[in-house]
This record gives structure tokens, sequence and C-alpha cells, in this order.
């Protein structure tokens, strides 16, 4: 059976498009630093990713299977935390979307795993020949940021200020170690 379509009666479309007004498009200056300094760093991220990619490849570097694997179960736990509060589903849920086993997923990692601690471990030796350090004063000044930026203080009671210390510390000497080499960059 064939559908039948009446007949379609076309208003005057020519006018209603010329009726229709373009509204001019202007861009604050501020629009502009902003797209510019995202840009920037982009770009920065972008340089910083493959100077250290090619000195990882040019490094002569052996990791053992235990850390690899140390760094695999650490990739997976985190996406076990990440997957129920970005994705809003189970961890479960997330493995049969994808169609795998937890150790097929957790075997996938054995690249990322392999590259962040080539990464990690490139970072150090530069640091300790470079003699690249932190001092207290950097730390403190950046935990102080990280906490005010916290909501409330009940949360700040739940910190791990060790661990924050910590991670600001290693978070400081990579900074300083990626601006050492960029220095090179002509």
């Amino acid at each position: 059976m064939e559908a039948k379509i009446k007949e379609i009666k076309l208003p005057d479309y020519k006018k209603i498009a010329g009726q229709t007004q373009r509204k001019k498009v202007e861009v604050t200056k501020e629009e502009i630093e902003k797209l510019r300094l995202g840009k920037e760093q982009g770009e920065k991220e972008r340089a910083r990713q493959e100077i250290i990619e090619n000195i990882v490849k040019e490094t002569d570097l052996e990791i053992s299977e235990i850390l690899i694997q140390e760094e695999q179960k650490r990739i997976m736990e985190r996406l076990k935390q990440q997957v129920p509060q970005i994705l809003q589903i189970s961890f479960e849920d997330y493995l049969n979307k994808l169609n795998k086993t937890e150790k097929e997923l957790l075997d996938s990692f054995l690249p990322e795993a392999e590259k962040r601690l080539k990464i990690f471990l490139v970072l150090k030796e530069i640091q300790q020949k470079e003699n690249i350090t932190v001092f207290e004063a950097e730390i403190e000044d950046e935990m102080n940021k990280a906490l005010k930026q916290t909501p409330g203080k009940e949360e700040n009671k739940n910190i791990d200020l060790d661990k924050l210390r910590s991670y600001i510390k290693e978070t400081l000497k990579n900074e300083k170690t990626f601006q050492f080499l960029e220095s090179f960059i002509q």
C-alpha cells in the first residue's frame, strides 16, 4: 500500500526569510584573552608531551613486571572509583557495556601503565640529575590555595594532609622540571 502525500502549500518563504535579522556578534577583549590563554595552555601541554615522549623514546629503561602490574592496578582502581561518579552506572554495568571482563580491561592498561611509569622514572631521573627541588614555602603556599578551594571547612577534616603535601610537592617538582626542559625549546 502506497502512502500518498497531500500537496504541500508553502507560505512566502522568501519573505519570511527576509524578515529575519542577523544579530551583530561582538567579542569582548576578555573573551579573546580567554581564548588566547586556552590556546597557549593547549600548546604548552602539547609541547611538554612531545618533549617527554621523545626523551622517553631515547632513554634506555627497563621496568620490572611488578611495577607495571601495580600501575595497571592503580589505573583500574581509579577507574572503579570514577565510573559510578561520572557515568552514574556501576562498574559491572560499565564492563558489560564494554563487553569485557575485568581481567581483559586490566590487560588493556598495559601500554598506558608502561608509558606512565617511564615518564615518572624519567622525570625523577632528570630532577635528581639537575637537582630540581621544591622549597617548603612553595608547598605551604600551594596547600593553602588547595584548602581554600575546598568549599566547607568540614571537608578539610577529611583531607589527608600528608598525601596532599606529597602530591603538591611532586606536582611542583614536575612543573619545575618541565619549565627547565622548556627552556631548551628554540
